[in-house]
């Protein structure tokens, strides 16, 4: 074995043995690393680095967008704050100045036909340079450099360290269409209405759109974004103490919602929208006769739901929300029930089309 080979190998080891200790110890949930300013050099005559690419946040940004499984925490520290630093001393020392465990340091360079990139990461502990990134190509193809540099970082965590598994993102789903359902009690309330009053029940359907499926990622949580149309129906009495009527109260809501799934079949969701309420009033009158009202407003709406999945189709939870319908007296109605949401297949993209 070569003088060379025998401490680059202690060297990961002891990198290695640090980390199984605070994964151990439960320090961490995913492993901290800064990313230093990255040193800059153009090469090419005449010109330098455009202005306009700042590859320290952008070899940022795709290592968030690739850590699909929330292994490593990755920020930035700031240009006008830290210098970038050029030597293995000056990473040690910043990152004691600035009480940093593991920074990744080092240049991107323009030369006359290609794009080279060298990213070392730098241990605190075991003060010793645990890895060496290289990234090269063409002088066309600086994004694809950077997008196969960050792959090589996230490589090493998953695979070498081990942090977790190299999962693919799974190809998104597209055009989902559900059907919710939402059976419960509701109150109204305000000035008025909560006095007279008395909630029976509430019936709510529609249709719910998602256009992709999951739209973005928080960690390893997958987030979509749902809109649509629902029609409610709710029906009220008269309180003991006033004479006998009935409400009936018409709702057409507009929703934009944010749902996750957190993991074991269990999601939320949360949003709000616009609505368009009717309200229709019989009255039986004591002394003069029957009497009916009409009246419409828009309203707007806040809600929370959440959802156990039962099977492909369906998932079932439990929903609230607070509406509120801008009379000339705010009407202001709490809404609780059973929530099922029936999902229909969505569409899938088409290998053809993925290779276009």
């Amino acid at each position: 074995m070569s003088d060379t080979l025998m401490p680059r190998l202690l060297h990961n080891a002891r990198f290695f043995a640090c980390i199984v200790i605070l994964l151990a110890a439960g320090k961490l949930e995913a492993l901290d690393i800064r990313v230093a300013p990255l040193a800059v050099d153009g090469r090419e005559t005449g010109t330098g680095f455009s202005a306009e690419k700042n590859p320290q946040k952008e070899l940022v940004h795709l290592l968030h967008s690739g850590d699909h499984q929330g292994a490593v925490s990755v920020t930035i520290l700031p240009e006008r704050t830290y210098s970038s630093p050029r030597s293995f001393l000056e990473a040690a020392e910043l990152c004691e100045a600035a009480g940093i465990d593991y920074l990744l340091y080092g240049y991107i360079r323009k030369g006359e036909y290609s794009w080279d990139c060298e990213i070392k990461l730098y241990a605190r502990e075991t003060n010793t340079v645990a890895q060496l990134f290289f990234g090269r190509d063409g002088r066309d193809h600086y994004e694809r450099m950077l997008e196969e540099l960050s792959a090589k970082i996230l490589d090493y965590f998953y695979g070498e360290v081990g942090l977790a598994p190299c999962v693919p993102a799974p190809e998104p789903d597209r055009k989902i269409f559900s059907i919710p359902i939402l059976l419960g009690y509701w109150s109204p309330g305000g000035e008025e209405w909560g006095e007279l009053s008395i909630g029976i029940g509430r019936l709510e359907s529609g249709v719910l759109f998602v256009p992709v499926s999951p739209l973005w990622y928080h960690g390893d949580v997958p987030w979509e974004l749902e809109t649509g149309i629902t029609l409610s129906y709710s029906l009220a009495v008269n309180d003991k103490e006033y004479e006998s009527f009935l409400l009936h109260s018409l709702r057409i809501n507009l929703p934009l919602l944010a749902a996750a799934e957190l993991g074991a079949d269990h999601g939320i969701a949360f949003g709000g929208g616009l609505s368009m309420q009717f309200d229709i009033l019989n009255q039986d009158r004591q002394y003069y006769g029957s009497y009916r009202a009409f009246s419409a407003a828009p309203g707007a709406f806040v809600e929370a739901a959440y959802r156990y999945r039962l099977s492909d189709s369906w998932k079932l939870g439990f929903r609230a929300a607070l509406e509120f319908a801008f009379f000339t007296e705010l009407q202001s109605n709490v809404v609780t029930g059973v929530y099922g949401l029936y999902e229909f297949a969505p569409l899938k993209p088409s290998k053809e089309g993925r290779n276009r």
